[in-house]
């Protein structure tokens, strides 16, 4: 008996000692979740910051991972599918208990070398693209039609005053190029925002937080046709899912048709 546990114990050690090197990967930081979080889910949820346009999702943890992988399923009608190995990610980020701190971290990560369109950014040339004193390179409608910085702009969306501070570079970056929101994605869908336009609206979003923008000229006349072209997009967007609506009904009909 004796024998046979001792020649064992070289195979149990080493399982011992393979359990013990696995455990502390298991338990190890998720930093690829925490910027797939701030690129797809910061627009709408923070982890202890508050509610935004979705809840605060600080008391995730307490839930199971099959309720998070059912709500991160809902998610997708916004920002699209996600593949197993995110939705895992994602999964454990929620349930680290320091989930905001990772955030925070991917969300103002090292330097380690200035993007040339960082370099170039201007706040001048933000402050345009926003107000529409310059056209954006894909043709996309000025920001201003549906957002407002320092108490100028539109009201069909959130004010954008403070917001640098607020959400950080990393996450405007991606909302601005890849926006998330359906009214977002129906007007920039194929007009999106170059990453030069994207670091310039930043520098521009920055820099107002520091006092109020120049108010540009001719502003109201702007106002009016921005918000008509938003409202010309939001029609398209609403005849759009109504034809799709009715052409479904229309083959449910045929095929309740055809059965009787």
């Amino acid at each position: 008996m004796q024998r046979m546990i001792g020649s064992r114990s070289p195979a149990i050690a080493a399982a011992v000692l393979a359990l013990l090197l696995t455990r502390p990967a298991a338990a190890q930081k998720t930093p690829d979740a925490a910027k797939t979080f701030n690129d797809l889910c910061s627009a709408c949820h923070s982890i202890g910051g508050g509610a935004l346009a979705g809840p605060d999702l600080i008391n995730a943890a307490k839930h199971s991972h099959d309720d998070l992988q059912k709500a991160l399923k809902r998610m997708e009608e916004n920002v699209g599918p996600l593949d197993s190995k995110q939705t895992d990610a994602l999964i454990r980020l929620l349930q680290s208990p320091d989930a905001k701190q990772q955030i925070a971290a991917a969300a103002n990560p090292p330097a380690i070398a200035i993007p040339p369109e960082q370099k170039a950014a201007s706040a001048m040339t933000g402050q345009r693209l926003f107000y529409g004193e310059q056209a954006f390179a894909n043709g996309g409608t000025p920001c201003f039609a549906c957002h407002a910085v320092g108490g100028r702009g539109g009201s069909l969306a959130a004010d954008l005053t403070g917001i640098h501070s607020h959400r950080g570079e990393a996450v405007l970056l991606a909302t601005t190029q890849q926006p998330p929101f359906p009214l977002m994605k129906a007007i920039y869908g194929t007009h999106a925002v170059t990453a030069q336009e994207a670091w310039h609206l930043l520098a521009f979003l920055q820099q107002a937080e520091k006092g109020a923008p120049a108010q540009p000229e001719g502003t109201a006349a702007r106002d009016g046709i921005a918000a008509g072209v938003t409202l010309v997009v939001l029609s398209g967007v609403a005849v759009m899912f109504r034809s799709r609506r009715a052409g479904a009904r229309a083959r449910m009909v045929q095929q309740s048709s055809k059965g009787a």
